[in-house]
């Protein structure tokens, strides 16, 4: 399976402003929000690399310096192409900009990136190619987003509510992630801001090309888009164990570090905790159910519970 995925390239979207994680996106862009100590995007890239990509296009727009030097300094190892978009240019806008990086390819794989997930792309793959739609799009069933009509046959037939087919037999979530010919960029307008959800409807409208769906199970997923959606992912993978990283090992403790973390005497951990490089929690502080973001230092006797820190910045999360 995995020389199905060494034949694709990939595009992360990674332009947003994460609107819905200020206040911490003020700080990082979302692809860079650590997540058990590395970078979401990290996450992402090192994942598309264990399943056989070996080339990945990554957009990029809000503190791109910052994407940008992360690519440089930590990128665990995959040659990645950059879109810098002055202006955001949407999804569809986004897949766009890389006519050049896909032009000799038959086709693609697509990731948000503000995604994790255990879903097997080896096998979405697969399904995709034995179809050879224009677009595969991997859904699962997630009631809170289940937007995406599907049809008898397989095929995609509505999304948002927008078409009402009568044929639609089932409702499902986008999970972030599709396979596309492509000849999608065809359907892109050159150097334009748009979105993708118009251009599927219209292609589902004219009906000369299909859009598969490609339906997941039993895997883990989550959306890492909002304050408590960040949170709520450490607490599930410190606490709960759910092993949505497969390339990192889950403490039994409920309480990941740093290498480099400095722990002084005294220091008392309960609930979950994340705690970020070159941190210094001193004497007698009490961390419960926290994510400490890098270089942070926790003062003698402080009380961290339910939160968010970083340099300069604390939100409640709990």
């Amino acid at each position: 399976m995995v020389l199905l995925l060494s034949a694709m390239k990939a595009i992360v979207l990674a332009a947003g402003y994460g609107t819905r994680l200020v206040p911490l996106s003020n700080y990082l862009p979302k692809p860079l929000i650590p997540v058990l100590g590395k970078p979401l995007l990290w996450h992402i890239l090192t994942r598309l690399k264990a399943c056989g990509i070996t080339e990945a296009g990554v957009n990029m727009h809000h503190h791109a310096d910052m994407v940008q030097e992360f690519l440089k300094t930590q990128n665990p190892g995959i040659p990645v192409s950059v879109s810098y978009e002055p202006e955001i240019l949407g999804v569809a806008g986004g897949i766009g900009a890389f006519r050049e990086f896909v032009r000799n390819e038959e086709f693609f794989l697509l990731h948000n990136g503000d995604v994790l997930s255990t879903i097997p792309l080896e096998q979405m793959a697969e399904a995709f190619l034995k179809k050879r739609s224009l677009i595969g799009m991997v859904l699962h069933d997630y009631p809170p987003y289940n937007n995406v009509c599907t049809a008898e046959d397989g095929s995609i037939c509505d999304l948002r509510d927008t078409l009402k087919p009568p044929s639609a037999s089932r409702r499902l979530a986008y999970t972030g992630i599709a396979f596309m010919d492509s000849k999608i960029v065809d359907f892109i307008p050159a150097q334009k801001a748009c979105d993708l959800i118009p251009i599927c409807l219209d292609i589902i409208r004219e009906g000369r090309y299909r859009i598969e769906a490609l339906i997941a199970e039993g895997h883990a997923w989550c959306d890492v888009g909002t304050v408590q959606s960040y949170f709520e992912v450490h607490r599930d993978m410190l606490t709960h164990k759910k092993q949505l990283l497969e390339n990192i090992d889950i403490p039994g403790n409920g309480v990941h570090l740093a290498e480099d973390v400095l722990v002084e005497e005294g220091v008392t951990f309960s609930g979950f905790a994340s705690v970020g490089r070159r941190c210094v929690l001193k004497r007698n502080c009490k961390i419960h159910n926290a994510i400490i973001w890098d270089d942070v230092i926790i003062n003698e006797n402080a009380v961290v519970k339910d939160a968010i820190v970083g340099r300069g910045f604390q939100v409640n999360a709990g």
